[in-house]
């Protein structure tokens, strides 16, 4: 009799564990929006270099990228005006402009040399964009294709988001250098489509704490008591 309660007990700690917890923790991951960006790691490499357009507009940069967002037909919109950087989901692709490219880094971490000459980068100095990418990533540009704007897009933690943008004038001087937020996807991509997660999915996370806050109430004493005998365990 004494060895089923010990097995009841065991159980009870073992697969509620703070059920709702970890039901939280799950929906803070699937409402990401970093699971509708394309981070796959090729070649080897922790990030990609990814060719895009920029257009202007009287006080607004426009830049777009093809192939980031998962699936057919989605473009990554980053509009810069004085306000700060925006980032939107675009259905339609924007006419060609001038060249712009975004180094995605998609694991940690990027080359301390060509995260620190990147993140200095202020207006005035004569760094070329060709020669940051050549230099640091091994990716050349033809001359001709020189890029007027450069996008660092860090996506190493799930959480949160952080990146760089500069522009450049003809010539390889740099006009204006700008921090996007290092904050929560949620805010900062609030804007990006749910193709890849699911409304519906999600209201069955939701509707699954009916069932893990009475669970973890009713065995909260054993879970108590599982963490005093960790303690006690890691004491000795």
């Amino acid at each position: 009799m004494f060895r089923r309660l010990l097995l009841v007990v065991v159980a009870a700690m073992a697969f509620s564990g703070c059920l709702t917890t970890k039901n939280s923790k799950a929906i803070q991951d699937y409402r990401s929006a970093v699971n509708e960006f394309d981070r796959r790691l090729t070649d080897g490499k922790n990030y990609r270099i990814v060719k895009g357009e920029l257009t202007l507009q009287p006080g607004k940069t426009t830049l777009q990228f093809g192939g980031v967002l998962i699936g057919a037909n989605r473009w990554l919109n980053v509009e810069s005006t004085v306000e700060g950087i925006r980032f939107f989901e675009a259905s339609e692709r924007m006419p060609s402009g001038h060249a712009v490219y975004l180094i995605q880094q998609n694991a940690c971490c990027l080359e301390d040399a060509a995260f620190r000459q990147i993140l200095f980068l202020k207006p005035g100095d004569n760094v070329p964009a060709t020669e940051i990418l050549a230099k640091h990533f091994q990716y050349k540009v033809a001359a001709s294709d020189g890029p007027s704007a450069l996008l660092v897009m860090d996506f190493t933690n799930i959480y949160s988001f952080g990146g760089m943008l500069a522009y450049w004038r003809e010539g390889g001087q740099v006009t204006t250098f700008a921090q996007a937020p290092a904050t929560d996807y949620a805010i900062v991509m609030r804007e990006v489509a749910w193709h890849e997660r699911s409304q519906l999915t999600l209201a069955a996370m939701y509707a699954w704490y009916g069932i893990t806050v009475p669970l973890d109430i009713v065995t909260s004493p054993f879970q108590l008591l599982g963490l005093l005998a960790y303690g006690r365990g890691m004491a000795k």
